[in-house]
């Protein structure tokens, strides 16, 4: 059991020593070569101690030969034999077949060498110690501390041969000095020993650098290796390409794939400058951007500072290609360039995608055209050079007369197709140096640099309102367009590109304003009438907000018996200033404010409020906007109305529009349905005029038609021809659908016979009472004193004077 703990604390022993000038972590392979390493290192001197070695021999044989001739010189073959045998060593690790790795078994002749010499170097002196005077033997102690500190030196790249060698010589040296018991010899025997110890600390200090140094090799140069495996890799598999220049800017590595590009060989391309060699691949002909791009990386291969991304166009296979270049400078100690290594890329595809993203950042997807992101830059491009014709550039704003009723009645995919005829008949009259862009929706805009006089602007603007009149069919269906121009001119009322776009606008809503299909070019009383406009509307909100609306009532009666049966709502707005402003002034303008659906659920509540006075058999007719019947609120705000007031529902009728069914027909009928479940009466208001479908009429829940007032005019200028025959259609439709029908603008007693006759069951108009105050009202039904109408006997030309 003790001999067991023993060796293994022998082993741990030998273990720790060894491991002290081992790389730690280190694999078989790397030990063999560490081994290799430390022994040419070993060797590197060994021709000068051998030298030594024999020098001392021939110098020890000549002292001492006298003194014991036989042991001396046995001695003097013995160290030239080993040095000898030393120097055979050498040649055969060191001059003969390079050994990149060396085995244990090297490592222990090397200790044996060592061991034997170091023997002999102390055997020789323990021999002649007690033989000679005291100056012979300070001469030998000198010898052998000589010995122990050179070849402990000599030998520190091998520890265990630095380890031998210290220890023999120092075990012998004891014995040496013991032979003489002297206090000399017990002072060089202290100083013998510390100096040993020193030196064999030194000396694995030594080995210990030693074989860090060789491990950080090992490390580095399996760095490189992978390195260079990678460079290869990526040289071999990579669309890039690494480069490098001396301090000209010549070539002086040139990857495969570099020259596979350009359709030379590598040695071929050695040493040809870059910059030139790129530009040699357009020939003659370079396009300024081309050049730029060249002079830019001369520029940044001037300086001795790194750069990335730098782009620059070759010609390769006549292809344009596009590369991107990357680059760190290779500096001296000094900080002087030395060259540049880098790599290079072919972004072509990148290139062109970014282009691409560019180009449709820059025009409209539908029409191709520029879009609106595009004609601002145009336009402030423009804004930013002073005109120097006599006519400064013109904007022209187009926007489609009728295109939202194409829109709704023929589908949104008809009305793409409209816009990309229009881009395409657009495009068409573009002249150079112009700039034709889709603004959005259907609005367009074109910039004319300048040049163009108010008749030929105006010319140039009908050409265009009459290349637009031209019919267009698609998917079978005919297709007419209407539009309108507004210009404005790039002058001192339009100064800047903001501006000018917003003078070309207040011209566009003049020329729809004027009765569209039409151009108008900007002025400043048109600016005026906008602002005048503007604050209108900001009136009207005033409007609401205070309560500045009246209504007023204008009767209905029945034509068999003169009995008045309702009247209709007709709202009013009293300006505080102006006085009674007339509904066709601020209703479009509540329409296009949005403010018409609050005037609109105040109007109801307000007429049910007022209904409520009156005889119990008597209706009140209400109109209803677009954008109220739109409203998902409006079946609520009736109710509410009737709620508030206590109106019987079925003493309320509500008139709607044809325009209100063109958006959503299925969710229209819904709408319907619910408000007819309250109770009120529906009418359908000023048929005929707008989208007249006699789907409408059999689907909607309907109880009343409501003639406009335009086909009783048109009976007065035609009483037996076509508008005559219109209305009694109308009317039998009415009849026959079981609708009660209504005529509007009546004012004289012959159109009402007239109507009569042809079965229109009431009458409404100046003929029986203009609109009345509402506090008007019970007055005029106290006054109202009803009479049958005898059907007409003659034709209207009898009563000129009266219907004319």
């Amino acid at each position: 059991m003790t001999e067991a703990v023993e060796r293994r604390g022998l082993q741990a022993l030998k273990d720790a020593i060894v491991a002290y000038w081992e790389p730690r972590g280190a694999t078989p392979d790397q030990l063999a070569a560490f081994r290799a390493r430390q022994l040419r290192s070993a060797l590197d001197f060994m021709p000068l101690l051998m030298l030594a070695c024999i020098s001392e021999a021939v110098v020890m044989y000549l002292l001492f030969h006298e003194v014991s001739h036989a042991a001396v010189r046995a001695w003097t073959f013995m160290v030239v034999g080993l040095s000898s045998g030393w120097a055979a060593f050498w040649w055969y690790f060191k001059l003969g077949a390079r050994r990149d790795t060396a085995p244990r078994l090297h490592v222990r002749l090397a200790m044996l060498f060592a061991a034997v010499l170091a023997i002999l170097f102390v055997g020789l002196p323990f021999h002649l110690f007690p033989l000679v005077d005291a100056d012979a033997r300070m001469l030998l102690v000198a010898l052998i501390a000589g010995h122990i500190g050179i070849g402990a030196f000599k030998l520190a790249a091998s520890p265990p041969s630095a380890l031998t060698w210290v220890a023999i010589l120092t075990v012998g040296s004891i014995f040496v000095l013991c032979q003489v018991d002297t206090l000399m010899s017990r002072v060089l025997l202290l100083f013998l020993m510390v100096y040993s110890i020193t030196i064999a600390a030194t000396a694995m200090a030594a080995s210990r650098l030693f074989s860090a140094r060789l491990m950080s090799e090992a490390k580095l140069s399996r760095q490189s290796d992978v390195v260079r495996l990678l460079l290869r890799d990526f040289e071999a598999q990579s669309s890039d390409w690494l480069w490098e220049t001396d301090a000209r800017g010549q070539l002086k590595h040139v990857s495969s794939r570099l020259a596979q590009l350009l359709g030379r060989s590598a040695e071929g391309l050695r040493d040809a400058s870059l910059v030139d060699l790129i530009g040699q691949t357009f020939g003659d002909v370079k396009r300024p951007s081309d050049q730029a791009h060249l002079a830019m990386l001369q520029a940044q291969l001037d300086k001795a500072l790194p750069f990335r991304d730098q782009v620059v166009t070759v010609s390769v296979g006549g292809f344009r290609r596009w590369w991107s270049l990357t680059a760190t400078p290779l500096l001296d100690a000094k900080g002087r360039l030395m060259g540049w290594r880098g790599v290079g890329s072919d972004i072509t595809e990148n290139h062109q995608r970014e282009m691409e993203m560019r180009r449709l950042a820059s025009i409209d997807s539908l029409t191709g055209l520029a879009n609106r992101h595009q004609f601002r830059l145009g336009l402030d491009r423009l804004s930013q050079i002073r005109p120097t014709q006599d006519h400064p550039p013109v904007l022209l704003l187009l926007d489609l007369d009728n295109f939202k009723w194409i829109n709704d009645t023929l589908g949104h995919g008809v009305g793409d197709q409209v816009l990309r005829m229009v881009a395409r008949r657009l495009e068409s009259e573009v002249r150079p140096g112009e700039l034709l862009a889709r603004m959005g929706g259907d609005e367009f805009a074109l910039i004319v640099p300048g040049g163009l006089d108010d008749t030929r602007l105006f010319a140039r603007a009908n050409n265009l309102l009459q290349v637009l009149r031209e019919p267009g069919e698609l998917d079978g269906l005919r297709i007419e367009l209407r539009s309108s121009i507004g210009m404005a001119r790039m002058d001192d009322t339009s100064p800047d590109a903001e501006q000018l776009l917003r003078s070309a606008d207040v011209a566009l809503y003049a020329a729809k304003d004027a009765g569209r299909d039409t151009a108008r070019l900007f002025d400043a009383a048109m600016d005026h009438h906008l602002k005048a406009r503007h604050e209108l509307i900001q009136d009207l909100h005033k409007a609401v907000e205070l309560d500045q609306f009246e209504l007023h009532y204008q009767p209905q009666t029945r034509m068999r018996d003169g009995q008045i049966v309702g009247l209709e709502a007709l709202v009013r707005w009293r300006h505080p200033s102006r006085g009674l402003v007339s509904p066709l002034e601020f209703i479009p303008m509540a329409e296009e404010s949005g403010l018409i659906v609050p005037i609109g659920a105040w109007v109801l509540e307000q007429a049910c409020r007022d209904a409520v006075q009156w005889p119990a058999h008597l209706k009140v007719a209400v109109n209803l906007s677009a954008a109220q019947f739109a409203s998902r609120s409006v079946r609520d705000v009736v109710r509410q109305a009737l709620t508030l007031s206590g109106l019987a529902p079925q003493r309320l009728e509500l008139e709607i529009t044809e325009s209100s069914f063109l958006q959503d027909e299925q969710s229209a009928r819904t709408t319907l349905q619910a408000l007819r479940e309250l109770g009120v009466r529906v009418a359908l208001d000023d048929f005929g005029t707008g989208y007249s479908s006699l789907s409408y009429l059999r689907s909607l829940p309907l109880d009343k038609l409501k003639i406009d007032r335009s086909f009783v005019m048109a009976l007065n200028h035609d009483p037996f021809g076509e508008a005559s025959a219109i209305l009694q259609t109308i009317l039998d439709l009415a009849s026959a659908l079981g609708l009660e029908s209504t005529a509007e603008g009546i004012e004289t007693k012959w159109e009402m016979q007239d109507l009569a006759s042809k079965g229109c069951e009431l009458a409404q108009g100046y003929l029986i009472s203009r609109p009345l105050a509402s506090g008007d009202v019970q007055a005029f039904l106290a006054a109202h004193q009803p009479a049958r109408l005898p059907p007409p006997e003659i034709g209207p030309s009898q009563f000129g004077a009266i219907w004319a």
